[in-house]
């Protein structure tokens, strides 16, 4: 006598999304906010989520796990948490795996990959202008002022500008 069953009792990401879209801009280091969707079949332990692992990068390879808060009945659920983009400029894939432990030793589901996800640019400068004049607003008619503009950079990286470059 020959018996075959099939088990489907596991974890299933539909979907995931970065900062609330498909995609996200950042600069180094910047903190995203990832949500992840999962849909949990079966009974016992074989229908948990109790932690997701992560990962930015161009290749598969280790996961940060993501302890996020425990589902033991079959349903779908959604979590989200904060994940770190790369320190170098680049583009790179986010992927995502939902387990059935608190630690993301166990049950792992297939991993969801969003391809070319995450872009990290430098970040450029922050220019902001200001403007004075020397008649404080008020100049009776035929009369003169001078207007001043003062350009400053709140950002460490440099903002240059070809000679007679308009800025304004």
């Amino acid at each position: 006598v020959l018996a075959t069953t099939t088990f489907s009792d596991s974890r299933t990401i539909n979907w995931a999304t970065l900062d609330g879209g498909t995609s996200v801009t950042v600069g180094p280091g910047a903190s995203i906010t990832a949500e992840v969707n999962v849909k949990t079949t079966g009974s016992g332990g074989n229908n948990d989520w109790k932690s997701t692992g992560w990962r930015i990068s161009t290749s598969s390879g280790s996961f940060t796990c993501v302890n996020t808060p425990d589902h033991t009945s079959s349903d779908t659920y959604t979590e989200s948490f904060s994940i770190t983009a790369p320190g170098a400029v680049g583009t790179y894939n986010a992927y995502f795996r939902a387990y059935s432990d608190n630690a993301c030793s166990q049950g792992a589901s297939s991993t969801k990959k969003l391809t070319n996800a995450v872009v990290v640019q430098a970040p450029g400068p922050n220019l902001t202008a200001t403007k004075t004049n020397d008649a404080d607003g008020t100049v009776d008619l035929g009369g003169s002022f001078e207007w001043n503009i003062h350009v400053e950079n709140g950002c460490t990286a440099a903002a240059s500008f070809s000679n007679g470059a308009v800025i304004l």
